[in-house]
């Protein structure tokens, strides 16, 4: 899709032992022969994102040229981690419903 499409950028979002793997040696290979640059895999914790939950994952950028992979990597958007508490803090409680009769 990447050759086909031409986009200015790629974002690659899976698990953190991706970055070892032989996939990621021929992704990073075949992107380079079409104009790509990948950035080095940055292992994030969502959580670390606002995200009320731990969930690791392995992000990296494909982009056309070098100096703006870096410019991508050097992005730090850190904010204040929430509890599952804290994102459902804010809604209404409800009377309990009985699967008898939801039925």
């Amino acid at each position: 899709m990447a050759k086909a499409l031409k986009p200015r950028l790629i974002i690659f979002e899976n698990v953190p032992g991706i970055a070892s793997s032989p996939i990621f040696t021929c992704l990073k290979r075949r992107l380079a022969a079409i104009g790509y640059a990948l950035g080095e895999p940055r292992r994030v914790d969502a959580a670390d994102f606002g995200v009320p939950q731990r969930r690791v994952r392995c992000i990296v950028a494909a982009v056309r040229g070098a100096a703006k992979v870096r410019e991508f990597a050097s992005v730090d958007r850190r904010c204040k981690r929430a509890t599952v508490r804290d994102a459902l803090s804010d809604l209404r409680r409800s009377a309990p419903v009985s699967l008898t009769h939801a039925i």
